[in-house]
């Protein structure tokens, strides 16, 4: 929080970082919409269009919103983040505290999305085996449970009176730190166990050799995620709840990664 101690002003620009993280999330946003679009027209002309379609555009469509969230953090005129926090006004904090809790609650629903819109990709491969489908609704199930819970955890992990955004408030705040690191935890654990039974199952299947390498190395696309989501916790780890003005962009680049 700032003081009337002598501090350096809050310069009138983009940081580095925020500039680094606007091309970065345009990158791939970039890449999301080409996938999603060429995925669309190839189901449209074979007629095959499935609810795993509609959930990766509706995660695509939140995704988007992450991406506005983060350029407006970025920009002087909205979070202008990227600097330390004894360089804001109260107002600006103000800002930047709003930007960050739409980004976090808007990033947790998009997440979920996408990771439903796999679940039930795998389910239209695996569509005649009982024991995967039942896994499918079970994992399911656990995704909405567990957005549900980090996306009001993330809202009312400060207990103040305009949530978390106004610092000039009274409030009591959950350990972050600890809280984060375990709904990372469990995201990890739940990507890993999805991998692990489609490439079980894969093998298992009556089929060339060459043909279940090829599907195996498409469907493990998603270990992406899990190292994004290890690299993630290891910052985590060995990062700190002050100056998060400045710290907050250095997990960025692993949320936007976990979003494509």
């Amino acid at each position: 929080m700032p003081s009337n101690r002598d501090v350096q002003p809050h310069p009138d620009r983009m940081s580095s970082s925020g500039l680094a993280n606007i091309i970065y999330g345009t990158v791939v946003l970039a890449l999301s919409l080409v996938c999603v679009a060429l995925r669309f027209l190839h189901r449209m002309r074979t007629n095959n269009l499935w609810w795993d379609d509609w959930t990766i555009l509706a995660g695509l469509f939140t995704g988007i919103g992450v991406y506005v969230c983060l350029v407006l953090d970025a920009l002087p005129s909205g979070g202008a983040s990227g600097y330390h926090t004894d360089t804001y006004t109260l107002a600006g904090l103000y800002v930047w505290g709003r930007i960050s809790l739409a980004m976090g609650a808007i990033y947790i629903v998009s997440i979920a999305f996408s990771r439903v819109s796999v679940l039930l990709f795998y389910r239209r491969i695996f569509s005649v085996d009982a024991v995967f489908l039942r896994f499918v609704r079970i994992v399911a199930a656990l995704v909405v449970a567990i957005c549900v819970t980090y996306f009001f955890g993330a809202i009312f992990q400060d207990r103040a009176r305009v949530l978390n955004t106004d610092i000039t408030k009274p409030y009591t705040s959950v350990n972050a730190g600890i809280f984060f690191f375990f709904t990372g935890l469990v995201n990890i654990l739940l990507d890993v166990a999805i991998v692990a039974l489609v490439q079980h199952r894969l093998w298992r299947l009556h089929m060339g050799w060459r043909r279940k390498l090829g599907l195996s190395a498409l469907l493990l696309v998603v270990v992406l995620s899990i190292i994004a989501g290890v690299l993630r916790l290891m910052y985590l780890a060995r990062s700190s709840r002050t100056d998060l003005t400045c710290k907050s962009h250095h997990v960025l680049p692993f949320r936007v990664l976990l979003f494509f």
